[in-house]
């Protein structure tokens, strides 16, 4: 009877200990193989907020790369911020007819590589909305300007035509 009593409690024992350390194990993080977990813990994010924001190096070369990475997300952003809205607007119809979904950095591209034109572009009659028609017009006293848009290499070039009234009303 004693020998039973020493058994049971040895199992007793065996079993609390064996909860007690999964108890542990799943609690500190500890994931097992062939699990996955469907979010990450705050640790990991935290973690991986403070690489963005304070990346760490380990050779000359990576500060280097990382210097010119800031220095190019800086100008792109510098530039976006600038460029005047008539000018952004034209460049992101030319954007979304080009590549239909687009970054902040292939509008800056798409402007960069034809800055002269974008720059002297008439501002009014350009149209604001992707969806427009390539045709504008704009009318004055008994003449009507008409702008046509079409693609040269690429790039946007603006026609105006000067169409004269005939008959007032």
């Amino acid at each position: 009877m004693r020998v039973l009593k020493i058994v049971i409690g040895v199992a007793a024992c065996l079993l609390i200990g064996a909860g007690i350390a999964l108890g542990v194990l799943t609690s500190c993080g500890y994931s097992i193989p062939g699990c996955s977990q469907d979010r990450p813990d705050s640790l990991y994010v935290a973690n991986a907020i403070e690489k963005a924001v304070n990346p760490s190096f380990s050779t000359v070369q990576d500060i280097m790369s990382y210097q010119q990475e800031v220095i190019y997300d800086y100008s792109t952003d510098e530039i976006f911020r600038n460029m005047p809205e008539d000018v952004l607007s034209n460049v992101a119809t030319i954007c979304v007819k080009k590549f239909g979904q687009f970054e902040k950095a292939d509008i800056v591209r798409t402007y960069m590589a034809s800055k002269d034109i974008f720059d002297n572009l008439p501002s009014s009659p350009i149209a604001n909305d992707a969806s427009s028609p390539d045709t504008t017009t704009q009318e004055t006293a008994n003449v009507s300007y008409r702008y046509e848009v079409d693609t040269v290499d690429g790039k946007p070039v603006y026609t105006r035509v000067k169409e004269e009234r005939t008959h007032e009303r």
